[in-house]
């Protein structure tokens, strides 16, 4: 008799253990799914407008059209800069934001018809071997399109505004841009300058 009360004792205490641990679970279940939901909420996938309607005339032959989407919530980090850039000329184009000004240490986008490519660049050095694509993994651009039109480059393309390791893209205060174009394959500048940009402007309404 005293043996089976221990073992009905016993029982209760492993059925109040197993109630505890259910609870347990389903309390981090229920975490778990709040702060996926959460993350979620927090990358919402932001779009290009259907008409880009900002526009800047890097020089008397390139003008980069353009939007920026700012995050959505604030400083989320999922805001994008939508471009299509308008070259004189048929070959290679890039648009690179630079921390200094100077081509060596900045980040590039660069088309290329020949190859049909719109590809995320380094630019480590000043000659070629210092200019090569990022890794696959940091290949992030979306909506990207290149083509030769009435004698003219046009490249398309979207980019985060922040990415991780990467030079950001200022929703306010100046961002530094590089512009050069140049033949069939990416080589030689037949141009090549740099230009401020500050959002701020364009966002303010």
């Amino acid at each position: 008799h005293k043996f089976e009360q221990r073992r009905e004792k016993s029982d209760k205490a492993k059925e109040r253990r197993d109630r505890k641990a259910n609870k347990k679970a389903a309390r981090r279940e229920n975490r778990r799914k709040r702060n996926k939901d959460f993350a979620e909420a927090e990358t919402t996938t932001r779009t290009c407008p259907n008409v880009l309607g900002e526009s800047v005339e890097i020089d008397y032959g390139a003008v980069l059209h353009y939007a920026l989407v700012p995050s959505d919530p604030p400083r989320s980090g999922n805001g994008i800069l939508c471009g299509r850039l308008v070259a004189e000329g048929e070959g290679w184009v890039g648009l690179a934001v630079s921390k200094n000004g100077g081509m060596v240490g900045s980040e590039a986008v660069i088309g290329v018809p020949g190859d049909g490519t719109v590809l995320k660049y380094e630019m480590t050095g000043k000659s070629m071997e210092g200019v090569t694509p990022m890794s696959s993994g940091k290949q992030t651009l979306n909506d990207t399109s290149i083509e030769l039109r009435n004698g003219k480059t046009i490249m398309e393309f979207t980019k985060l505004l922040v990415e991780d390791g990467e030079i950001p893209i200022l929703e306010e205060g100046i961002n530094t841009f590089l512009h050069a174009r140049g033949g069939d394959s990416l080589g030689y500048h037949k141009s090549r300058l740099s230009f401020a940009m500050d959002f701020a402007d364009d966002l303010a309404w």
